[in-house]
């Protein structure tokens, strides 16, 4: 089910909190980051499109909640390459879901050209590899017949929750509900937005955790209206004009990890699929996208 009472990380429960005021941690990586302010480690991948979630390994993050500015945090990972990649390995390692061994497949590829010195080849491969992962884990449509779908439900929502609304306007507000959640919209969108909870979520602001760098990675980019090159590491410029300058050593680290990351997370949605096939009341694994997607 798709919930549409979106609410904003500001306005989630970590705000102002530390995160071990919160309860355990949602993710290995955050294990001895029990003083770290939530709203400052959601901020790292808000504004720089640094994933946090599954990789950097605790220390790297901790580095990186000591500097400020876009540059300085790059120059915290390319310091701690080498613990990066081994804690991507790591979770690539732990994705042994047999739904995912194609995704393993690739991911091992990718490190394997990035710890050859092939950086942006990998960066490249790792970002085209990803991409179908991103729309499974933020759970939005990709294909014009899901988001039918969800509209279908929405509209249905929208009329019960306003039942003086004309046809007309009803309709005009399906539409732009579609614009705004159709392919890299959506999921842009979905980046500022929360997941309907799911036995892999803990604290209502865990999902912003995994899906807050894609806010800037789909930060909406045209050449030809002379948009300048973003400072994050951008999927549309590195598609349309890609330049060694923007896929620096730290931006193709970051689209390694982002990688990683999105496939740690798929991997718990496959153990939620399977917990649910095995135990047809187990928890709101369905929501998640993966099990649709493998079954």
């Amino acid at each position: 089910m798709t919930r549409t009472d979106e609410q904003t990380p500001e306005s989630s429960d970590g705000a102002g909190q530390l995160l071990g005021a919160t309860g355990a941690a949602a993710f290995p990586n955050w294990q001895g980051l029990e003083s770290a302010p939530v709203e400052s480690l959601l901020a790292i991948a808000r504004d720089d499109g640094i994933p946090i979630a599954w990789v950097p390994p605790a220390d790297v993050l901790a580095a990186l909640l000591t500097v400020p500015g876009h540059e300085a945090r790059l120059d915290v990972l390319n310091q701690f390459e080498n613990a990066v990649v081994s804690a991507c390995e790591e979770q690539i390692a732990g994705c042994v879901d047999e739904w995912m061994s194609e995704d393993v497949a690739l991911a091992r590829r990718v490190i394997a050209a990035f710890k050859a010195g092939h950086r942006e080849a990998a960066a490249c491969l790792a970002l085209l590899g990803s991409e179908e992962t991103f729309y499974e884990v933020t759970n939005v449509p990709r294909r014009p017949d899901g988001l039918d779908a969800m509209s279908k439900y929405v509209k249905e929502a929208m009329a019960e929750e306003k039942p003086a609304i004309t046809t007309k306007r009803l309709d005009s507000d399906i539409r732009t509900w579609r614009t705004e959640r159709s392919s890299y919209k959506g999921l842009s969108r979905k980046a500022h937005f929360q997941q309907p909870l799911a036995p892999a979520w803990g604290n209502p602001w865990h999902p912003q955790a995994v899906f807050l760098p894609l806010k800037s990675l789909y930060t909406p980019y045209w050449p030809a209206q002379g948009d300048p090159a973003p400072a994050n590491l951008s999927r549309h410029f590195v598609a349309h004009r890609p330049s060694l300058e923007h896929l620096s050593r730290g931006h193709c680290l970051i689209a390694v990890m982002l990688m990683a990351s999105f496939f740690a997370q798929k991997q718990t949605y496959c153990n939620d699929a399977r917990m649910a096939d095995a135990e047809p009341d187990y928890g709101d694994a369905a929501s998640s996208g993966v099990s649709e997607h493998t079954h």
